[in-house]
């Protein structure tokens, strides 16, 4: 059963999703529009994807399947780490990444409230963000460096907007715009096959 929530703001949407080993995309469930607070949330780099009930393709892609994977070269810039989504070093266009946990928007940081962490600056809305964040930044910084998820299925480094994102299974990704983030969301095999671009492109990036 699905139970899903919408709100009028066309400025800033998070759709958070929840799958269980073994469910089909019908069993898929929405739980929520402009935040969630999730359970068992994931790391940024480390970990690989479970049994991803997410959603992938891009509006202009098609699944490349497995077998394409193994054949994907170094992704460029996947060096860089998290990207920055704009010009002045501030990861997430100075959007709270805490608060994409919580219920209700994101809600943007406060240069009062800013740490540096893998080369950013991030900010955040209160002091106890602030500290939750620094103590596991693995936690509740994007996945796949802050690319647009879609994109990273087929190999490709596409620059996300902050203000696009969507909790898969606890975890935070963004993407470039709403027609990609449906796409990711209608196919469930996205995140883990993403997950694998992104982690394999990581380890070639290490041996160079």
């Amino acid at each position: 059963m699905a139970l899903t929530r919408k709100s009028g703001s066309p400025s800033c949407e998070v759709t958070a999703f929840s799958a269980k080993a073994g469910s089909t995309g019908a069993s898929r469930a929405c739980l929520l529009r402009h935040g969630a607070r999730i359970a068992g949330l994931a790391l940024l780099l480390a970990l690989p994807v479970s049994a991803a009930d997410a959603r992938a393709a891009s509006p202009d892609s098609t699944d490349a399947g497995a077998a394409r994977l193994a054949l994907l070269p170094p992704l460029v810039g996947a060096q860089q780490g998290v990207r920055r989504h704009d010009h002045a070093g501030i990861a997430l266009e100075g959007f709270d990444p805490v608060t994409y946990f919580m219920s209700g928007p994101p809600r943007p940081g406060d240069a009062v409230h800013e740490a540096v962490w893998n080369g950013h600056a991030w900010r955040f809305s209160n002091a106890a963000n602030r500290a939750a964040f620094l103590s596991r930044p693995d936690i509740y910084a994007p996945r796949l460096g802050g690319n647009d998820a879609l994109a990273m299925t087929e190999g490709r480094m596409v620059e996300a907007q902050a203000r696009i994102a969507a909790i898969v299974d606890g975890r935070l990704y963004l993407f470039h715009t709403r027609a990609a983030r449906d796409a990711f969301l209608d196919d469930p095999d996205a995140a883990a096959r993403a997950e694998r671009v992104w982690r394999k492109s990581r380890e070639q990036m290490a041996r160079l």
